[in-house]
């Protein structure tokens, strides 16, 4: 995606930047009032910025009630008739620069950030760890910094409801404590997704399930519902859940 002879900028300067920052933070973990302490903490649990809503995790695992929201920051770019996954954002200038942080300092907002500073540091974080651009395009000057602060009090004067993130709408059905997973192995993870997914899947066949009808009307009925099933799966739900 880098055209030759452009010169992409190494980002080092803004990564000092927020490592002097998350150094403040530790220190108000440790040293700071009770307000102060509290916004340290998440900072200090989220070193590279909050890119999903607050969860609630009942043995570790949150379900979905229709509001979760999630800043994906993978993104397209095709070369050709190729199309090429990257994991940076690569902005062609300053005003991309801009509107791709502000987009995501709004979605700060939305999902219940709202005290500045804070939202500054995540802003630092996500622009140094997922923007990418050419030199001089937007290095961390004075007046980059303080228009990157600029954005974030901008944010605050709005109300969430006030924000269209519809975008940003999370599908997941459900999501595991990453406190929890990062100690399991991949093959654990995707048996308790498996296990999960069934749980969720039969409580719903059990909300619509309709002992008048045919299994094959059954899955009908369910499809009608969202619930994608198979005459075989049908069959294995009454077996397990139907009393004779």
């Amino acid at each position: 995606m880098q055209k030759k002879g452009l010169k992409i900028h190494k980002m080092d300067d803004w990564e000092r930047l927020r490592a002097s920052l998350y150094q403040n933070f530790v220190r108000d973990a440790e040293h700071g009032g009770i307000d102060e302490s509290k916004i340290a903490y998440r900072v200090v649990r989220n070193k590279w910025g909050i890119y999903e809503s607050k969860k609630t995790y009942e043995d570790g695992v949150a379900y979905n009630d229709g509001s979760w929201m999630i800043f994906s920051t993978s993104r397209v770019y095709k070369d050709k008739d190729q199309t090429l996954y990257k994991d940076k954002v690569f902005c062609k200038d300053k005003d991309q620069v801009i509107t791709d942080l502000y987009s995501y300092i709004l979605f700060l907002r939305k999902i219940g950030i709202d005290a500045a500073f804070e939202m500054y540091y995540y802003a630092i974080s996500f622009l140094t760890k997922y923007l990418r651009f050419v030199d001089k395009v937007f290095n961390c000057t004075r007046e980059n910094q303080q228009k990157v602060g600029e954005l974030c009090q901008a944010a605050c004067k709005k109300e969430p409801d006030e924000i269209d993130c519809e975008s940003r709408k999370d599908t997941r059905r459900f999501a595991f404590d990453p406190d929890m997973t990062r100690k399991m192995k991949q093959a654990d993870i995707v048996r308790w997704q498996n296990r999960t997914e069934k749980e969720i899947t039969d409580k719903q066949i059990k909300t619509w399930y309709n002992p008048g009808l045919s299994v094959r009307k059954n899955v009908v009925e369910l499809k009608q519902h969202g619930i994608e099933i198979s005459v075989g799966r049908m069959y294995q739900w009454i077996k397990e859940y139907v009393k004779d």
